[in-house]
């Protein structure tokens, strides 16, 4: 009887991994048919001095004299791509924190819940490129922007320097202090750009069964226990697609200057040097994305 058991749960168990592969079907096509030989297609280019003509295309093997100008020659390139790290950065532990707060507050239960929900869903309609470009032409949003509308806070936000000094006379690290003024200072941001993470880890929220916190909380387990043993392992793996997806929208930000000052020289046809430039961004992000998603799962295993 044993082994029939244990058959019945291998079989079940493979036509659950079956109906993964067929699922995940489309997007492995497109990482085989159209993303890794674009990867590819991008490090040749890095690779060789691009010539566009009216048939196509010429390239002329340089090795790596393009990785080696952009980090030893060009001064503003790693200017760019300092700053563009720092705030990719800073946006990802922000937004994902934020997330996950919003996530947890709104999956209770209370009396207009459904309203919240939509209220908070309004940020991924508010991102649509129609929206973004009517609020980049609106001289109001630059009013607001400026902070040169009285919002009723009466917080200076454009210095904030009393939350600075409220920090520093808690002996907080230069590093947070910088990350939490500029939560702060971007909250309308962070609130238009956190809205598919919300719904992402919403719905991880809504997978977890009821009676795992019930049986817990019988045990004699508080709210923090129960998030830091139960709800934090078991949404581990959204949390990690919200880092993915945050760092994918960072990268298409107009706060992305790298990938502005790549396209000068695009538009000075030296495609081969522009192409280096955003290659070695997307290669550091690439290598500290994959260890923060390493260190997350195994911080999410360690609380199991």
């Amino acid at each position: 009887m044993k082994i029939k058991r244990t058959r019945r749960i291998l079989s079940a168990e493979r036509k659950r991994m079956r109906m993964g592969y067929v699922f995940c079907l489309p997007l492995i096509i497109g990482l085989l048919v159209m993303f890794i030989p674009n990867i590819i297609q991008t490090i040749i280019f890095t690779l060789n001095d691009v010539k566009a003509s009216d048939g196509g295309y010429s390239l002329s093997w340089i090795g790596l004299d393009y990785y080696r100008k952009a980090l030893t020659e060009n001064p503003n390139f790693i200017i760019h791509l300092t700053n563009s790290l720092r705030y990719l950065f800073t946006t990802l532990p922000v937004v994902t924190i934020f997330s996950l707060f919003i996530a947890v507050v709104i999956n209770q239960k209370f009396k207009g819940r459904l309203l919240v929900r939509t209220i908070f869903f309004i940020p991924v309609l508010l991102a649509t490129g129609v929206v973004v470009s009517v609020e980049e032409t609106s001289n109001l949003m630059g009013m607001i922007a400026n902070s040169s509308i009285d919002t009723g806070t009466n917080v200076d936000w454009s210095q904030l320097q009393g939350l600075k000094n409220v920090l520093l006379n808690l002996n907080f690290n230069d590093k947070l202090i910088s990350i939490i003024a500029y939560a702060a200072d971007s909250i309308y941001t962070i609130v238009q750009i956190s809205g598919i993470q919300i719904m992402i880890l919403l719905a991880g929220l809504q997978e977890i069964s009821p009676s795992i916190y019930e049986a817990a909380k019988v045990e004699g387990c508080d709210s923090w226990s129960l998030f830091w043993k139960i709800t934090f392992p078991m949404i581990m793996p959204q949390l990690i697609v919200c880092g993915v997806y945050t760092v994918v929208d960072a990268y298409s930000s107009i706060n992305n200057t790298l990938s502005a000052y790549a396209a000068t020289y695009v538009n000075l046809n030296q495609f081969g040097y522009a192409t280096a430039m955003n290659f070695i961004y997307f290669a550091i992000v690439a290598v500290v994305l994959a260890a923060i998603a390493g260190l997350m799962s195994r911080v999410g295993s360690v609380n199991e």
